[in-house]
């Protein structure tokens, strides 16, 4: 998602406050908060990802705000500081210096902050739809039931890990809705098939709780993402709307630990993973009528889903097909038929009378289409001043003079959903 930030709590300095333009009145600004939702980026010194976030959402007129938790240091907290300045011309921006602090504390410092009733979180180099965050606002204000909401997503890459250029690969990034009557059955039904759900819209006071916990917890995929994750699921259902929500970049050594395996035998892992079971125990014992005893063989059925699934998948990476036991039918026709696979995706289409989705927002008419269009033509190659881009450049470096060139994998990530 953003910068794994390691080192000690940085020193609070005083968000940078927009003005209400002059044209605004206090009660038109206070009622459009009704179903604006705070976007919320934590970053550190990828100054070129977050200019082109934040220019692709003024170029399609976003009316969210946007709270930057910045962790750059040096000359890099002066760029975002200027571009932050620079981007209020035609945005909503509040940014806030809080140099080598730990994501997660970023995240719970930026939640304090937010005056809206509903947040996001997003992560420098990745895109939240803005039609699709008012559409998931508004469905939340008249379902209390539900805790998240979120759109479809997909997956792309740029050529050669860039900031800018051309889309070579676009695939589904799966996000299913859970709407099991009790958090125990949300809870297993979510590590049966997990995926990242901090990208949904949630509300402000909820999320707060989601990361009260930041910096007790030592290790990051347990206090920046699986918690968190499961502290949503646990507080009510998810509701999947059916529009374009999220887009997604993906980069070459996308994932800072090689693969599961080795995570759950680092030495921090034991007490980090009692930290998130005690946690996730107490908060379904608060949301089901169940003891601990309970509610904790709850949590650990769960993680065990989890870690079954995710520790097979590393086998098959590493070793191949090889396992004690014999490949299930579907894995055996795909080991001695390849191009059965193929052959199914074409097919797929007209036996489900639905495109798949990384097809459907390239579709004319579809109704992930236009939102699709209006990325794509800001990502891809233009003709600014009536110059082509050079090769290799970026829009990034056109600008202002804000940033530098790109260097797409100057941070590791969080893991991948």
């Amino acid at each position: 998602m953003g910068a794994n930030r390691d080192g000690a709590k940085g020193t609070r300095v005083p968000e940078q406050e927009l003005r209400l333009p002059e044209h605004s009145s206090q009660l038109s600004y206070h009622l459009s908060m009704l179903s604006n939702v705070a976007i919320i980026i934590p970053v550190m010194n990828r100054i070129e990802f977050i200019e082109r976030q934040l220019r692709y959402y003024a170029a399609v007129h976003c009316p969210h705000p946007i709270y930057i938790a910045d962790g750059s240091t040096g000359e890099y907290q002066d760029k975002m500081t200027s571009l932050a300045r620079h981007m209020q011309e035609s945005l909503t921006v509040h940014l806030f210096n809080e140099p080598h602090t730990p994501i997660d504390v970023s995240i719970a410092h930026a939640l304090e902050r937010v005056r809206e009733p509903y947040a996001c979180i997003i992560g420098d180099d990745d895109f939240q739809i803005p039609n699709s965050l008012t559409l998931c606002a508004d469905f939340l204000a008249t379902h209390l039931e539900y805790a998240s909401a979120h759109g479809h997503a997909i997956t792309l890459r740029i050529q050669d890990n860039g900031v800018y250029g051309t889309i070579t690969k676009i695939k589904d990034y799966p996000q299913p809705e859970y709407t099991a009557p009790t958090a125990s059955e949300r809870l297993l039904q979510f590590f049966s098939r997990y995926y990242v759900s901090l990208f949904s819209v949630a509300r402000t006071k909820d999320m707060m709780t989601y990361w009260q916990h930041a910096g007790t917890i030592s290790d990051v995929p347990f206090g920046c993402e699986i918690l968190p994750c499961a502290l949503a699921l646990i507080r009510g259902k998810s509701k999947l709307i059916d529009c374009l929500g999220f887009v997604r970049q993906i980069h070459d050594r996308h994932k800072p630990v090689p693969n599961n395996f080795d995570w759950i035998i680092e030495s921090q892992f034991s007490a980090s993973y009692h930290a998130f079971e005690r946690i996730s125990t107490k908060a379904l014992t608060v949301q089901n009528p169940i003891d601990f005893d309970q509610a904790s063989k709850i949590v650990r059925q769960a993680f065990w889903l989890f870690l079954q699934k995710q520790l097979s998948n590393d086998y098959q990476i590493l070793y191949g097909a090889t396992s004690a036991r014999p490949p299930s039918p579907r894995a055996y026709l795909a080991q001695r038929l390849p191009w059965l696979k193929s052959a199914y995706n074409i097919i797929k289409p007209y036996i489900k009378k639905r495109l798949p989705l990384h097809a459907a927002v390239t579709q004319a008419g579809s109704l992930y289409y236009q939102d699709f269009q209006r990325l794509k033509t800001f990502i891809e190659p233009v003709r600014p001043f009536g110059r082509s881009l050079p090769p290799g450049s970026t829009k990034a470096a056109l600008t202002c003079g804000v940033v530098s060139p790109a260097k797409p994998n100057a941070v590791p990530h969080l893991p991948e959903g």
